[in-house]
């Protein structure tokens, strides 16, 4: 991995930094002026409008290169990092006839990795314990959904990633 990428994969860390480093530099290097003489008028006619100006100010100098920055990152990001191609999974098991089950289930996904979002040689399939048509059954179902990743890059999606694994009868 080049320097750069390593970079771009940090973007958020590297925004902060800089974004802090301007903060700090400006904030002291370039401090309010509160002896600007429309600033005073502003203070005695309108306190909580000077207030507010003074609060942007001192929040503008963070917010500012952060954003800068991290908008600079995801362009070089998307324009200049080269997207390695990920290795795709072995080819899926062949899916369960219905008609060949002695119970009743329902197939979720494919299972992957149980830590890492990639594919793995050999997939099977993820199905539902028997008891789903209980409540408590098919939101367990969909809380193994919710922890599924999108997708792997190899055209079909990681519906079980993360899940544990359960037999088919």
């Amino acid at each position: 991995m080049t320097m750069l990428e390593r970079l771009v994969e940090s973007r958020v860390v590297a925004s902060f930094a800089v974004g802090a480093a301007v903060w700090i530099a400006g904030r002291f290097g370039a401090p309010f002026p509160e002896d600007h003489a429309i600033l005073q008028l502003i203070r005695v006619e309108r306190p909580l409008v000077y207030d507010s100006i003074q609060w942007a100010y001192t929040i503008l100098w963070f917010t500012t290169p952060y954003l800068l920055t991290s908008m600079a990152m995801s362009l070089a990001y998307v324009f200049l990092v080269k997207q390695r191609a990920r290795p795709c999974g072995g080819p899926l098991p062949p899916y369960p006839v219905p008609a060949e089950r002695e119970e009743l289930y329902v197939v979720l996904g494919e299972v992957h990795h149980p830590k890492k979002p990639v594919p793995v040689s050999r997939p099977h399939w993820l199905s539902s314990p028997s008891g789903t048509g209980t409540r408590s059954g098919a939101s367990e179902a969909w809380s193994w959904r919710s922890r599924a990743t999108s997708a792997t890059g190899c055209g079909r999606s990681s519906a079980g990633t993360g899940a544990r694994p359960t037999t088919s009868r």
